[in-house]
C-alpha cells in the first residue's frame, strides 16, 4: 500500500496509477463497517484509494473533536490488510492550504439545514466542503460511502453530480453488531450498560417503520418512537420520517422512505437509519 502524506506525494503517486480509482473517506478510528466500505470498492474497477483525515471543522463539540479515535499506525495497517491500494493521510495544511473552508458556499436549505443540520449548525456544511476537497484532490470515478449517516450520503450524491466528470456514489449498507446496533467509532465510548440499551435505537425505528407499514400515522409513528427512546433513557434529538431520496417531508403518494434518529445515550451521541418501502394500494 502507498502511503501519501502531502498534497504533491498524492498527485505523483496518482500519476502511476490507472484512472479509474474508487475513493472510501474516512476519518480513521476503523472498524468493521469502514472495511465494509472497502469491500465495496474493491469490486469496482481501478485502484481503491482511501483517506483518514479527521475534519475538526465538522464538530460542534470541542470535546468530541478531543476524544475521536485517532490510531493511524493501526488504521493503516487495517487498510494494508483490507487491500487498500492508497492511503492519503493529511494534515490539516495540506487539505485547506492554510485557510478555513469558506463553510458558507455550501450551505444548502431544505439540506444542509434540517435534521443534523439543525441540531448541529455548520456540521454538513463542513462536511461537504472537506468532501469536495477530497474530491478535488483525489479526482476519483467512484466513491462509497455508508448508509448510516444518511443524509450526509444524500448530500454527497448532490455534490458527485456537480462534479465534472460526475462522480459515481455508491452507497454501502448499514453494518450492525449482533443486536443490531450500528457500527461506530464512537460506541466504545459506551459502557458495558450504555452498550447493551444501545440496541434500543435501531429496534425502536424497525418497530416505527413496520407501523407506519401496517397504517399508522407518520406523525404519530414518529412521536410513540421518540416516547419510547426517551423511556429507554435516550436523550433523543429528533425521530424522522422523509422521503429516501430527497429528505423531503413525505407525500402521501411516497413510497421509498427513510426513518432516521439521532439521540444521546451516557453522553455518545448514535445516529440510525431504517429505509422501507410501502406498498401502493
Amino acid at each position: 500500500m502507498i502511503l501519501c502524506r502531502t498534497a504533491a506525494q498524492l498527485e505523483a503517486a496518482l500519476t502511476r496509477q490507472p484512472e479509474e480509482r474508487t475513493l472510501v473517506p474516512t476519518m480513521g478510528g476503523l472498524h468493521a463497517g469502514h472495511l465494509s466500505l472497502i469491500e465495496c470498492a474493491r469490486q469496482c474497477s481501478g485502484i481503491v484509494l482511501a483517506t483518514v483525515f479527521v475534519n475538526r471543522h465538522q464538530f460542534d463539540d470541542p470535546e468530541d473533536f478531543a476524544n475521536y479515535p485517532r490510531e493511524e499506525e493501526e488504521d493503516f495497517e487495517r487498510l494494508r490488510q483490507a487491500g487498500v491500494d492508497l492511503t492519503y493521510a493529511p494534515d490539516e495544511q495540506e487539505v485547506w492550504g492554510g485557510e478555513p473552508p469558506r463553510l458558507e458556499a455550501f450551505e444548502i436549505p431544505g439540506m444542509t439545514d434540517v435534521l443534523e443540520g439543525q441540531y448541529r449548525p455548520g456540521h454538513l456544511r463542513a462536511v461537504a466542503a472537506v468532501v469536495s476537497r477530497l474530491f478535488d484532490q483525489t479526482a476519483p470515478t467512484a466513491a462509497v460511502f455508508g448508509e448510516k449517516d444518511y443524509q450526509q450520503l444524500v448530500l454527497v450524491r448532490r455534490l458527485a453530480v456537480e462534479c465534472r466528470p460526475p462522480i459515481r456514489i455508491i452507497a454501502a449498507p448499514v453494518v450492525r453488531e449482533p443486536d443490531g446496533l450500528a457500527m461506530s467509532s464512537r460506541n466504545r465510548r459506551l459502557d458495558p450498560q450504555s452498550r447493551e440499551q444501545a440496541a434500543g435505537l435501531h429496534r425502536t425505528l424497525e418497530a416505527a417503520a413496520e407501523s407506519i407499514k401496517d397504517g399508522l400515522d407518520v406523525e404519530q409513528a414518529q412521536r410513540q418512537a421518540f416516547e419510547t427512546l426517551v423511556e429507554l433513557g435516550f436523550e433523543p434529538d429528533y425521530v424522522e420520517v422523509r422521503e429516501a431520496d430527497s429528505l423531503c417531508q413525505p407525500a402521501p403518494t411516497d413510497r421509498d422512505l427513510v426513518i432516521l434518529a439521532a439521540a444521546r445515550l451516557s453522553g455518545v451521541r448514535l445516529l440510525d437509519v431504517v429505509r422501507f418501502g410501502l406498498i401502493l394500494s
